[in-house]
């Protein structure tokens, strides 16, 4: 029964995002606005901290949430306060009922969990490939829980759009490295993103700093429109 509900859920979310919605109370509705707050804590806040210099001296920017959650105290209130908004979202479901959606939850913190552990500061492309593809299936499956939850348009577009301009920035960035006979390697550190912006010529190493600003901008907006949108098809519930 376990399987059917789960290949349900894949194959068509909306009907059974009206079931799961249709028996929300207010208490639930409530716990779902708490784990969108926190994940939004989980967002802002280790950018936060992390320009506030509590993890290295020496900044990087533009920096990727990544890069700014990697190491020292950003890394640890990002993982708590994700955790805490998890914690508020699966409290909502009914454990006998919601089994499908529980193993849908459980695969996501699975790949969120390992896009965390292959996120270390110095670490191999080969690393830096499973954090990648990790983190790039995390994002995919918010597609299914965006209608699980009803989400209104307006933060789906937001969502689209954004990931869209991520996925670009990406790809202009990588392509300038490679142009220049460079590794598309993520800088570890800011001393070394100092380094690859002087190898450049000039008029690349404008274009590498802005294909990572537009990233770091697209990429943030990605799970702000999404996290802004978490209960906006619960509201007349």
């Amino acid at each position: 029964m376990e399987e059917v509900g789960l290949m349900k859920l894949i194959i068509d979310p909306q009907a059974e995002g009206q079931r799961f919605r249709s028996g929300l109370s207010l208490e639930s509705i409530s716990s779902l606005r708490n784990a969108r707050f926190c994940f939004l804590c989980s967002q802002y806040l280790p950018m936060l901290l992390y320009y506030m210099r509590t993890s290295e001296q020496q900044l990087k920017f533009p920096a990727s949430l990544s890069y700014t959650t990697s190491r020292g105290l950003p890394r640890f209130a990002c993982l708590l306060l994700w955790l805490v908004g998890w914690y508020f979202f699966i409290r909502i479901l009914d454990w006998s009922a919601d089994l499908a959606i529980l193993a849908f939850a459980a695969q996501m913190l699975l790949t969120a969990g390992i896009s965390a552990w292959s996120n270390q500061p110095n670490q191999t492309r080969h690393h830096d490939l499973i954090h990648m593809g990790a983190a790039t299936l995390y994002i995919l499956d918010h597609i299914w829980l965006m209608e699980l939850v009803g989400m209104k348009s307006i933060y789906k577009a937001g969502f689209y759009t954004f990931f869209l301009i991520t996925a670009a920035s990406l790809h202009w960035g990588q392509s300038i490295k490679r142009l220049a006979g460079l590794q598309p390697k993520h800088a570890s550190n800011a001393a070394e993103w100092q380094m690859l912006l002087a190898k450049l010529p000039e008029d690349q190493s404008k274009q590498l700093w802005w294909a990572e600003l537009s990233f770091m901008v697209a990429e943030n907006l990605v799970f702000t429109s999404f996290v802004l949108g978490l209960a906006s098809g619960c509201a007349d519930t």
